[in-house]
């Protein structure tokens, strides 16, 4: 297997309510194969109180241009990222699907260049798709 880890990058912002249903509902399908790592401004006091209660990595960096800043954020968190599997999101994502990391993984792992569509969709897909990319393979 080439791809083992996915990493779920999240950029927020003093979501507490929407984040704490994105946290759980992974919490609930992860079966171990992806990790969350956060984006949080360094103005974002109510975010960093709630993610501090969990083990997950925060990076916190200045707010930028806000939402149109979305892909510096991405990129920082990238940067950061320990998965050989980037899964770009935000805090309205809800997981639904047990298990779902090792599906994800099985597609990624049909495609020995690293390049294929899951046929990711979202409700507001026309303003803000969301994606998983491939090409951190270690080489």
């Amino acid at each position: 297997m080439r791809f083992k880890k996915i990493s779920v990058l999240v950029p927020t912002r003093k979501r507490i309510a929407r984040l704490r249903t994105m946290i759980d509902s992974f919490e609930a399908t992860n079966d171990g194969y992806a990790v969350l790592l956060f984006r949080i401004d360094d103005d974002d006091v109510e975010s960093w109180d709630f993610l501090a209660q969990y083990s997950y990595e925060v990076l916190v960096g200045p707010r930028l241009l806000g939402y149109t800043s979305m892909p510096a954020f991405f990129n920082e968190l990238a940067a950061h990222a320990t998965g050989d599997v980037l899964m770009c999101g935000n805090d309205d994502m809800v997981f639904r699907t047990p298990n779902w990391p090792s599906l994800v993984l099985d597609i990624a792992n049909q495609y020995p260049d690293g390049l294929f569509d899951i046929g990711v969709s979202t409700y507001n897909e026309t303003h803000y798709p969301f994606y998983i990319e491939i090409g951190r393979a270690h080489v």
